[in-house]
């Protein structure tokens, strides 16, 4: 029996070590190397033919492929698949920014946990809106209007209250649970992640965490 060969997706440099452990594991199980064989694009040999054709052959010569990064096949830049939707935590952070109380000292806040991602805004629900409105159709009420017109022509955001609905149809999309809406000293938005075995879903993982001044948005270590 021929092993079966898997291409470890190789268009991103800082996952060099992850690969070459991965390929190492593989062939240095007595038992896994029967049955599988890693390829690594760096580990090809010089050719004369384009690197980006090279690359693509020997995808196709693979019985698996990782797609975890992407090929270049549809684009010149690489594909990325990401654990939660970039477009869901750009909107939770932009309608935080949009829609806080600037007449309050709090921050907005950017918070990843091991099960979760909360983005936290001094702010509360006008009047007309409710948590339950958030997930219909609903009309725009913003709490910033001067501040939300520019995000609206920026194309940063929408006039017609469609930022938590696209939220929770991306999420879905992606498999996650939807997200989450609260207020409690603020308003709190909340999207699940993936529970992995190990992870302690109370303490806040990797550079995260970010409190930002009356709206300006930052990343970094909690």
């Amino acid at each position: 029996m021929n092993p079966l060969r898997i291409f470890v997706s190789s268009v991103q440099g800082e996952f060099a070590e992850e690969r070459a452990a991965l390929r190492d594991y593989i062939r240095g199980d007595p038992l896994i190397r029967r049955f599988f064989d890693v390829f690594l694009f760096e580990d090809a040999p010089a050719s004369d033919r384009r690197p980006d054709q090279l690359y693509l052959d020997e995808v196709d010569r693979c019985h698996i492929y990782d797609r975890s990064i992407g090929t270049r096949a549809e684009s010149a830049r690489a594909a990325r698949t990401y654990e939660i939707p970039a477009e869901v935590v750009t909107e939770a952070i932009v309608n935080a920014v949009a829609h806080r109380d600037y007449t309050d000292n709090g921050s907005v806040q950017v918070m990843l946990f091991a099960n979760r991602l909360e983005v936290r805004n001094p702010g509360r629900l006008p009047t007309s809106l409710t948590l339950e409105k958030l997930r219909e159709a609903h009309s725009s009420v913003p709490g910033n209007p001067l501040l939300a017109e520019s995000l609206y022509l920026t194309e940063y955001i929408e006039r017609m209250g469609t930022g938590t609905l696209d939220m929770i149809r991306r999420c879905v999309e992606a498999g996650l649970p939807e997200p989450e809406f609260a207020v409690t000293d603020g308003f709190v938005a909340t999207i699940r992640r993936v529970v992995i075995p190990g992870r302690v879903s109370g303490q806040a993982t990797g550079p995260a965490v970010a409190a930002t001044g009356r709206g300006a948005v930052g990343f970094g270590v909690p």
